[in-house]
């Protein structure tokens, strides 16, 4: 029987909401009647900036039931480095200190 009732739910495609603010992942996920869920950790990437959308599940172009929740992950953007000072050190020295940062 629940294959059945499963069967006639009306579902959409997940857009691709990476790279976009919260505001207007939310704004086009509701639009295909799908939930944002936020996923309370949050990382570092240089790839995205920050405040904008890193990681998406399910991935974009699936196929899901209308109500489903879509997980999202924000950008804390790049991370910052400290650079040691490295004047009086030997290049091999400053080397070994910039591999450690």
């Amino acid at each position: 029987m629940p294959s059945v009732v499963g069967r006639f739910s009306k579902t959409s495609e997940v857009p691709k909401v990476i790279g976009l603010k919260m505001e207007k992942a939310t704004e086009l996920l509701k639009s295909q009647g799908l939930n944002v869920m936020l996923d309370s950790a949050s990382d570092f990437s240089a790839e995205v900036g920050a405040g904008k959308i890193m990681t998406q599940f399910p991935d974009p172009g699936m196929m899901v039931k209308q109500g489903r929740r879509v997980w999202v992950r924000i950008s804390k953007g790049r991370r910052a480095v400290e650079i040691p000072v490295l004047r009086g050190m030997s290049q091999r020295q400053a080397e070994i200190s910039l591999q450690e940062c």
